[in-house]
């Protein structure tokens, strides 16, 4: 009944919204290759969740063909996404080894809040064991001094805008370098901590360059080739690389990341992503990561609470392996 009563007009644009998001979706394989196609890919999730809609909508005007047709780019959808959001972090049995919480952030420079952000470290600090922050341009030394006596080991790198990063860490550091990029002064970090049971933790941080333009998505894409070959050369068993990536799990360059370095990713559950803040949970992305070493397990990973940033923060709880423990956790590894 609903297609007798249907104005001609509106099923052609339904006709037309269906043409355009499967092409859209078509768009997105292309993500290696095209900048437009890197962006689209970012928003597969809400592209999913409009095609359903789509689909019920086509379906209720009993225009079957496009109804099917759009099921099945949902369906396929579906399995990207799942494949992605493997909830299963049962650790080895028994767990061997120790555990390590790292809180990660995007401060954004233009917070005006960042008290609150201090004050949740001072109250949360016994959760955690490592805070990595990024942006902190204009968020002043003597706010980072409260947080001294919780977290005695400190390094804040030069200040470079958006790009500055502050480690804050109860853990020893036993050696810290900033790395700068060839061509800029972008740069990632490696940073060395000892665990209380004498593990020694390489900890690689970076602030991506945002693929705003077809040049900065290329720029981007070099500096992960050079990290991860950095990371993949380094004969440490135990490696960590956190930041914000300013780019999504389903980008094919994320999966080239974790090949190229030999890390691999948590479980990404659809509705836990970190930006924009301000947005409600379906229409969030994920940009904030942490991927690990063979040596390392990540148990758990929880998105925090909003702290004024454009960003939300990531708590990742890891696991750090026995000598003799050679079972891991069943996290990504970018096989699709």
């Amino acid at each position: 009944m609903a297609h007798i009563f249907a104005h001609p007009r509106l099923l052609k644009y339904l006709k037309a919204g269906a043409t355009l998001s499967i092409l859209f979706w078509i768009v997105s394989y292309l993500s290696q290759w095209s900048w437009i196609a890197e962006i689209t890919v970012s928003f597969s999730l809400q592209h999913f969740l409009a095609n359903a809609l789509l689909v019920i909508t086509l379906l209720t005007f009993r225009l079957w063909k496009w109804g099917m047709a759009l099921t099945l780019v949902c369906a396929i959808q579906v399995v990207t996404l799942l494949s992605w959001a493997q909830t299963d972090t049962t650790p080895p049995s028994p767990p061997q080894g120790e555990t390590l919480r790292i809180f990660q952030y995007n401060v954004q420079y233009k917070n005006q809040e960042t008290d609150r952000l201090v004050d949740w470290l001072r109250k949360n600090h016994q959760d955690l064991d490592i805070v990595f922050l990024v942006e902190m341009r204009g968020m002043s030394c003597h706010k980072m001094e409260a947080l001294s006596q919780v977290y005695p080991h400190r390094i804040n790198d030069p200040e470079k805008k958006w790009f500055t990063q502050t480690i804050l860490s109860k853990l020893p550091i036993e050696k810290h370098a900033v790395n700068f990029f060839d061509e800029s002064s972008h740069y990632y970090s490696h940073t060395r901590v000892k665990t209380q049971k004498g593990k020694k933790i390489d900890l690689y941080g970076l602030h991506a360059i945002t693929p705003l333009f077809p040049s900065y998505t290329t720029k981007r894409n070099k500096h992960f080739q050079e990290i991860a070959r950095d990371i993949h050369n380094n004969v440490s068993k135990e490696k960590i690389f956190v930041g914000d990536f300013n780019m999504t799990p389903y980008s094919s360059h994320f999966s080239t990341l974790l090949k190229a370095s030999g890390l691999k990713a948590p479980p990404y559950p659809l509705f836990e992503n970190t930006w924009p803040s301000w947005l409600p949970v379906p229409g969030r992305i994920t940009l904030d990561h942490c991927l690990v070493s063979d040596r390392l397990s990540i148990l758990k990973r929880t998105i925090g609470p909003d702290l004024g940033s454009d960003h939300l923060p990531v708590i990742t709880e890891i696991l750090v392996l026995e000598e003799e423990a050679t079972e891991s956790l069943p996290v990504n590894s970018g096989m699709l």
